[in-house]
């Protein structure tokens, strides 16, 4: 089942020093959540042998992830699709509460079904599936980590089906919130539309804020998939 993801081809790996120079120390730092200590040290393998990533932690959902969290201090908290059931949302619900700015990247099983929409609920930034390939897997850390959204195009159509359905009464959104709603779903990053905009993070961060309280929605993952179900926006940029 989880072959392709920990699959990585054949070359060299660099040394701990070789990778930390070659990226000048600037790595993504990864938080793992999984039940499975087998599928852990798979994962941690794998992704200590990326020059761009570090992981930081490996930890039960059972743990206190808060205490984790202050002590690792990671960029993104990756959960596996084995805490992926109804504690596994509990854990990322509440982590997502009380970390609104800390990206949880969920690696799924496809055939996951209607949990999707209760894992976008519950405020994750992005999806990764067990039968996509290390690349994706990456690509998508650094993705959300820049405050960007992603899934796999084979859930796109899932997750917004599965979503609970917004209300339809007028958003009300401005100009300026629909144009950065429709970069989120291009999967800009915070950074990406700065840049695009020309505006200051903060205003950019003030407006993902606004549209969320309009979409009555957890993450921008969350919104970005509600605007699509509302045809506010084209079907999201998947990876």
């Amino acid at each position: 089942m989880h072959d392709q993801i920990f699959s990585r081809g054949t070359g060299a790996v660099a040394s701990a020093a070789t990778r930390a120079e070659a990226t000048g120390g600037d790595r993504v730092h990864v938080l793992l959540v999984a039940h499975d200590d087998l599928v852990s040290e798979s994962l941690r393998r794998a992704l200590d042998s990326e020059c761009s990533v570090q992981i930081v932690g490996l930890v039960d959902p059972h743990r206190d992830l808060a205490t984790v969290i202050e002590r690792s201090r990671p960029d993104v908290v990756m959960v596996t699709a084995h805490a992926y059931d109804a504690e596994g949302l509990g854990v990322v619900a509440h982590h997502h509460e009380h970390h609104p700015d800390l990206p949880v990247l969920l690696l799924a099983d496809c055939a996951a079904g209607p949990a999707l929409g209760a894992a976008i609920n519950a405020g994750c930034a992005g999806f990764v599936a067990w039968d996509g390939g290390f690349a994706e897997l990456v690509r998508a850390i650094h993705t959300v980590a820049e405050g960007g959204v992603c899934m796999p195009r084979s859930l796109a159509a899932d997750l917004v089906a599965q979503l609970t359905p917004a209300p339809h009464s007028p958003l009300d959104l401005t100009d300026r919130e629909l144009e950065i709603l429709g970069l989120l779903t291009r999967g800009m990053s915070t950074e990406e539309i700065v840049e695009h905009l020309t505006i200051s993070v903060h205003t950019v961060r003030n407006h993902i804020r606004t549209l969320l309280g309009k979409l009555g929605a957890h993450s921008r993952l969350e919104a970005v998939a509600l605007a699509t179900r509302r045809g506010l926006v084209r079907e999201p940029v998947t990876h």
